[in-house]
């Protein structure tokens, strides 16, 4: 309610400062960054009990809050040299990496003492001037810090903010199912690149969802992976199952982030989606397969890969998944080799701790075959039998797949 505004250390929270803070993050392997709303003012601040006229707002009305926000005009060029001076301040004394450049809420009650009254209707463009304006003189003067743009989420997801920030937050929603259908959408307009895509806890606070973890980092890999959970939290399941998340998505990032981008089932219209990327010389590809319920007595899936290269062969695996033994209940008994009891203490120990694996694929295909018929993955659970030749993803399940061309064979 009152920090907005005043870019000045609070030395009761953060005794050794930003730059002290920035060295212990330092010291334990990590860089350090920094999550900042400098558009924002609350009027509790001392920036606007010295400047109220700084804020956007009519000067006889009772301003609406937003969040306990007013928007600072940035059509006032003092407004600007303020904000573009306290965050150089900011970045230069402490070892700052990056930058998430927040906005969070509407214009309200839009009038400028800068401007005359019959001019009042070119703020919104001047205040969007006024913020490329301090974007341009940071970002030049910082050209090794990553900046990212965020508004209440996506909501200023553009190119004109892309000038300065390679990187949007694509949306608040981290929901491992509504993540599909929102970074397919925005994939008509904006690489995966761009698009930030985080793994998140579950369930998710959007939505109160369940997703499986997998699941939740299939979708991220499409895009600008990252985590954002309390890691104390997490079991020890979900940490060695991370570990070996970023590990692959490292192994993988550039195809991940700037291989070709194709959509192959739509998640408004099917039950899930499919997405691949695939290298400029498309000696490789990642398929994902996305489902949202699971059916039963399902028949053979066949996935359109017409982006393949046909005078190529392909080796093809799937990325190492596991499953939580909890996902099984009862049903864990047609699992484990061992008879536990669902709800007795060793099943619970087991359960945040072991990596139920699931089915191995290995194909080897030509590729006139992958661009003329598709690729058929292993069949689906159909209700009895769990085993390496079984694919049970059940629902908002997803797999995906790694495709190589094999060296020296050729269709």
């Amino acid at each position: 309610t009152s920090g907005l505004g005043d870019w000045t250390v609070n030395r009761k929270k953060i005794p050794s400062g930003i730059d002290g803070l920035a060295r212990k993050i330092n010291r334990i392997g990590l860089d350090f960054g920094i999550w900042v709303e400098p558009e924002m003012v609350n009027p509790e601040s001392e920036l606007f009990k010295a400047h109220p006229d700084w804020a956007i707002k009519h000067p006889k009305i009772t301003p609406s809050l937003g969040r306990h926000q007013l928007i600072l005009d940035l059509s006032k060029k003092e407004v600007r040299d303020y904000l573009a001076e306290a965050m150089e301040t900011l970045i230069e004394h402490a070892n700052i990496k990056y930058v998430k450049w927040d906005m969070n809420r509407n214009f309200t009650d839009l009038y400028s003492s800068e401007l005359e009254s019959s001019n009042q209707g070119a703020l919104l463009h001047l205040y969007q001037l006024g913020l490329y304006e301090i974007l341009n003189r940071l970002t030049n003067r910082f050209p090794e810090v990553l900046f990212e743009s965020c508004a209440s989420g996506g909501n200023r997801f553009d190119m004109g903010m892309l000038q300065y920030m390679p990187q949007i937050w694509t949306s608040d929603n981290t929901d491992g199912y509504h993540r599909q259908l929102i970074q397919y959408g925005t994939s008509f307009l904006y690489p995966q690149s761009v698009m930030g895509a985080h793994v998140s806890d579950s369930p998710s606070a959007q939505a109160v969802r369940k997703t499986p973890l997998e699941t939740r980092f299939n979708i991220s890999a499409f895009g600008i992976l990252g985590y954002e959970f309390d890691l104390t939290h997490l079991t020890p399941f979900e940490t060695k199952v991370i570990q070996k998340q970023i590990v692959f998505y490292k192994e993988h990032r550039k195809l991940m982030q700037f291989g070709d981008y194709y959509r192959l089932r739509n998640p408004f219209e099917s039950n899930g989606t499919c997405l691949a990327v695939v290298s400029k010389d498309r000696k490789e590809a990642i398929l994902g397969l996305f489902n949202t319920l699971q059916g039963a007595n399902g028949s053979l899936e066949t996935i359109d890969m017409h982006m393949l290269d046909p005078n190529m062969t392909y080796d093809i695996t799937n990325r190492k998944q596991y499953m939580n033994l909890s996902d099984f209940g009862y049903l864990v008994k047609h699992a484990l080799p061992v008879r536990l009891n669902p709800n007795g203490v060793l099943f619970h120990i087991l359960k945040n701790r072991y990596l139920f694996e699931t089915e191995t694929e290995q194909q080897t295909i030509a590729g006139d075959i992958l661009v003329n018929k598709g690729f058929t993955p292993k069949q689906n659970f159909i209700g009895s039998g769990i085993n390496q030749n079984v694919r049970l993803m059940g629902d908002f399940g997803s797999r995906m797949y790694y495709f190589k061309t094999t060296e020296g064979k050729h269709a």
